[in-house]
């Protein structure tokens, strides 16, 4: 999955949220379709793990960077050492050989040394970034759902606070009708009673 993917995704939920209906109690809420909102949520958890895998990727290129880096020191070594050994035997003054091939051997030393610095450098960087990126990806997605999972409960406590107030004026009619019922049958039962 790529970057631009879970940013649209992101943009969906982002525009579903700016396009849904506001709702009668609270304007500033809005009402947003559960099972299309829960089908987003569960595609993002599916897929930022193959951010997270993406950047172990990154990482391990890392080893790769560092492995390449050694075996062209070695490489640079060895070509260094068979120049020096060509020398010796090329030249009748092997102690001249032996010096140049001393400076050989110690430039490539150096030249590997500087080249597996560099790769360690460049490897950190991708790391740091790559974690960095998947971090910043974390949070986006974490805002978002807290943010919708927020919103529903207020929705959903909202409700409950107006059904409750429907029960309680439900039940206080219920009590003042008894009220009235009962005292009509005494005053019938008082008239009839009379006669």
């Amino acid at each position: 999955m790529s970057e631009k993917y879970l940013f649209e995704m992101l943009d969906d939920i982002d525009n579903m949220i700016n396009d849904a209906k506001p709702t009668r109690f609270n304007p500033g809420k809005v009402v947003i379709e559960q099972e299309f909102m829960l089908t987003v949520i569960e595609e993002l958890r599916k897929q930022i793990p193959s951010e997270v895998e993406r950047s172990h990727k990154v990482m391990a290129s890392r080893d790769q960077i560092l492995n390449d880096a050694q075996a062209e020191a070695d490489r640079i070594m060895n070509q260094a050492t068979l120049e020096a050994q060509r020398m010796i035997d090329e030249h009748e003054i092997a102690a001249l050989a032996q010096m140049r091939s001393a400076d050989i051997e110690n430039k490539a030393i150096e030249h590997g040394k500087e080249i597996v610095a560099v790769a360690k450098q460049e490897a950190d960087q991708l790391r740091i970034g790559a974690l960095q990126y998947t971090k910043d990806l974390m949070e986006d997605a974490r805002g978002y759902i807290t943010t919708i999972r927020q919103g529903q409960q207020q929705l959903f406590d909202q409700l409950m606070d107006t059904l409750q107030d429907d029960l309680n004026s439900i039940e206080g009619n219920y009590h003042e009708i008894s009220q009235q019922l009962e005292s009509a049958v005494n005053t019938v039962e008082a008239e009839e009673s009379k006669e």
